[in-house]
């Protein structure tokens, strides 16, 4: 509008300037010097040049008017407006001045900027909320983003530990059907996602009869209750998983609307336990229970209703002579054999335990002594039938019957001790001087040159006895000795027995091992102690050089003497693997130097000239015959 006022007024003025303009030429036009004489304004002039003055006067007063109520009111107010600043809360008013022809204009201004201060209040108090919103807003979506991220995360976690779990697991919907398995599911129960997809696990991974007892643990899942429990389930091929299995529900609220059920493979824990449990309870050589066990077991049993019980003690006849004739295996064997024996006699109720050493239990819950008799029998009779290489199973058998409950059961398992030890004394011996025979006869049988040494070497000792003037009965004894006095060599190996070179240090101490065994061997029988002492002492030397105790002269028994002096002529005269037969009179030579040394020099000259019934030659001339 001020705009507009400013143009108006400039075009009056320039109304106004034109007027006088023309004024000025047309009075200049009649009144200069030089115009015509006579000629004056006209009516109509002088009346146009009074109505130009007089438009003049107006416009000018107008312009004057309009000034000062308009212009300058105008120009005040837009000075003011210029210098109105928005940002200052304290905005300033147009003064009013009722007279001025402006008024209303400058009131409605004044309400204009009330109206601006009132919204620019509003709008900072808006922009302040906005700009707040806005933080919040930035704060929400950052924690949005985060709490997305957080969950991306989680679900990458989850992702990775459930395909790379070392545990098998499902995941099934609320519907109890299957959605999603891991690698480990399908390596430990062959079945893939595909085989299951949708389909409850329940009626698959269990055997029919199991499908209850399953469902059970499934319908407790999905009223929210955790589960973890050790069972068996079947894989793809029917085969029976041992398993640790949880149960862990998936909730919403109160709500499950799934579930994971997780696997662990136990097979190998378990097979480990079971091992660690029967060897706790089992004796590892023979596989039978263990004293352990049996001691439990009688305390177990010992009750009314398996009256009358039987107990049974069994011993292994020979098995010290066993162990050290053959070693241990062989007598290792020998109570496996046993064990076979009586697991085959008794009843699968029975209780067979190794009681210790060479002995074994047997617990027979309602047997009275009849049929205990009858199974002692069987028992005998079993083990006759049966042989470890040469040697023959004997067992000796003790019982006893409790027949009332006070009876203490300790009382009845003393009996049967003492019956059997009883037997044993009985039976023992017989049976161990089976057993030496029988280690004899296999001794030869390995090594037949052994079989027809020990003939020559009893030959010579009987000969030699007779020559001493030993009775019959000693001569007999002699060459009884003669026949066992290499029986240790039963433990020797046979490959250093036929040993075509010279012995190692190391098999010569083997070697020489013979008489220990064969003392050991012989000394656990009763009637054979005598020839144990001298089968001990039948490489002992007269100057004290020999082996194993380094005896020396007198010390050393009468018939061992011997025995030496008719071992080495026949090991000289005959073929051995290492060097051929020497020749009789060589040996006599032999004989005869070492006479003193190794051979008792009395026992010497007597075997030479009454045994071989061969000369006698001074030391010293055998030494310049072999110069």
């Amino acid at each position: 509008m001020l705009k507009l006022a400013s143009i108006l007024y400039k075009l009056l003025m320039t109304a106004i300037v034109l007027s006088i303009l023309a004024v000025v030429g047309y009075s200049y036009r009649f009144l200069a010097p030089g115009a015509e004489s006579g000629t004056g304004f006209s009516p109509m002039m002088t009346a146009y040049l009074v109505i130009l003055v007089l438009m003049t006067l107006l416009g000018m007063l107008s312009i004057l008017y309009h000034r000062r109520f308009y212009i300058k009111p105008l120009r005040a107010v837009e000075d003011h407006i210029r210098k109105v600043d928005l940002n200052n809360p304290e905005l300033e008013m147009l003064e009013v001045n009722e007279a001025s022809k402006l008024s209303e204009l400058m009131a409605g201004i004044n309400m204009l900027l009330y109206r601006i201060r009132h919204n620019s209040r509003e709008y900072k108090k808006d922009q302040k909320k906005l700009k707040a919103m806005n933080q919040k807003l930035e704060e929400s979506l950052f924690i949005s983003q985060s709490a997305q991220n957080g969950i991306m995360l989680q679900k990458n976690q989850f992702e990775a530990l459930f395909k790379n779990s070392t545990d098998a697991i499902l995941i099934l919907n609320h519907h109890r059907q299957v959605v999603d398995l891991n690698e480990r599911f399908v390596q430990l129960f062959g079945y893939y996602l595909e085989d299951l997809r949708f389909k409850e696990p329940d009626a698959i991974l269990n055997e029919p009869s199991k499908f209850e007892d399953a469902k059970s643990l499934t319908d407790k899942l999905f009223k929210g209750e955790a589960f973890e429990l050790e069972t068996e389930r079947l894989n793809n091929t029917g085969e029976v998983r041992e398993v640790s299995m949880k149960g862990v529900p998936v909730l919403i609220g109160d709500e499950v609307v799934g579930a994971y059920q997780i696997f662990n493979d136990i097979s190998v824990r378990k097979r480990s336990e079971y091992e660690l449990r029967f060897l706790s309870y089992h004796d590892q050589l023979t596989g039978l229970y263990n004293r352990r066990f049996f001691e439990v077991e009688m305390d177990r049993l010992d009750t009314e209703r398996n009256l009358p019980l039987t107990i049974l003690m069994c011993d292994v006849n020979g098995l010290k002579i066993t162990n050290d004739a053959f070693g241990h295996r062989m007598g290792d064997r020998l109570l496996v054999k046993t064990a076979d024996v009586l697991r085959s006699v008794c009843r699968s109720e029975d209780i067979i335990a190794r009681w210790g050493g060479d002995e074994f239990v047997v617990l027979l819950p309602k047997t009275d002594q009849k049929t205990a008799l009858e199974v002692v029998e069987r028992i005998k009779q079993a083990s006759c039938n049966e042989k470890i290489d040469s040697i023959m199973i004997s067992i000796s058998i003790g019982f006893s019957v409790k027949h009332e409950s006070d009876e203490l059961t300790q009382e009845v398992f003393k009996d049967a001790e003492n019956m059997m030890y009883s037997n044993k004394l009985y039976e023992g011996p017989s049976m161990r001087g089976q057993i030496v025979h029988a280690i004899l006869n296999t001794l030869h049988e390995k090594n037949p040159r052994e079989e027809l040494h020990s003939r020559r070497v009893s030959q010579l000792c009987g000969a030699l006895g007779s020559a001493y003037g030993f009775m019959n009965t000693r001569v007999e004894a002699l060459k009884t000795f003669g026949l066992m006095h290499d029986i240790g060599k039963i433990a020797i190996y046979e490959h250093l027995l036929n040993k075509s070179g010279s012995l190692s240090d190391d098999e010569w101490l083997e070697m020489k091992r013979h008489p220990e065994i064969g003392y050991r061997i012989l000394s656990a029988v009763n009637d054979m102690s005598e020839i144990a002492d001298l089968t001990l002492a039948h490489h002992e030397n007269w100057d004290g050089t020999g082996y194993p105790k380094g005896l020396r002269g007198d010390q050393i028994p009468l018939e061992s003497r011997m025995i030496q002096l008719a071992d080495a002529y026949d090991a000289m005269t005959c073929d051995r693997p290492y060097r051929s037969a020497l020749s009789p009179e060589t040996a006599v030579n032999e004989i005869i130097k070492n006479s003193g040394k190794q051979f008792d020099p009395i026992l010497s000259r007597l075997f030479v000239e009454e045994v071989l019934k061969m000369s006698w030659y001074d030391r010293s001339e055998i030494i310049c015959q072999t110069q």
